[in-house]
């Protein structure tokens, strides 16, 4: 049975730089949309385009069509796709619904932050590093957005992995399989934001 991987959570919580490595092994190839929208700004630059609203329109649709290419080829193939991404909204889940319907194996990493500050400056020393910046209101819609959405939507993934990527040292919160928790430290040592904004994660342990 082919698989789905996704990496999602907080902007700056690790995705690009760690997300890959709790992936299987023969998971080597993963759409990062965030750096392909910054390479292809940066390419449209070199080709004449100097409007910043052009470069970020075009660079937008050049992400949005790769993306459905390579998940539609995946489909299309049988075959493993990866990528990271957010979930905070209804739609983000469209693409995820059609691996389900087409018989394949879901599975999902989700790094959290203990805060939407944390997030916030760890993009911002990302983007002075030349970096992908994120602006206020779209941080703060992914953070909690995405947190929502796993709450609601976590009985669809065969398996995953929750962890805080809040200091070097990554705590892994919970392991779900189907379902069912098969990993977790206890319910009383997981942080109040855990409990506020994932009630439903916390009530299967």
């Amino acid at each position: 049975m082919p698989g789905l991987y996704i990496i999602t959570g907080s902007n700056g919580a690790g995705k690009s730089t760690v997300g890959y490595t709790y992936f299987p092994e023969h998971i080597t190839s993963i759409f990062d949309g965030d750096k392909l929208y910054l390479e292809t700004k940066s390419r449209l630059w070199k080709d004449g385009i100097k409007v910043q609203k052009e470069l970020n329109i075009r660079s937008s649709d050049f992400v949005e069509k790769e993306f459905l290419r390579l998940a539609e080829a995946a489909l299309k193939n049988k075959t493993d796709f990866a990528y990271e991404g957010h979930f905070s909204k209804d739609e983000s889940w469209n693409i995820v619904n059609m691996f389900k319907e087409a018989g394949y194996s879901l599975h999902l990493v989700f790094f959290c932050l203990n805060s939407p500050e944390l997030s916030s400056n760890r993009v911002l020393i990302r983007a002075k590093e030349g970096g992908h910046f994120v602006d206020a209101l779209t941080l703060r819609e992914n953070f909690f957005g995405n947190l929502e959405q796993l709450n609601k939507r976590f009985r669809l993934f065969d398996t995953i992995f929750i962890l805080d990527t809040s200091t070097m040292e990554h705590m892994q919160f919970m392991i779900i399989n189907t379902g069912t928790v098969q990993e977790s430290i206890a319910a009383d040592q997981l942080p109040e934001w855990f409990h506020k904004t994932l009630p439903d994660l916390v009530a299967l342990i």
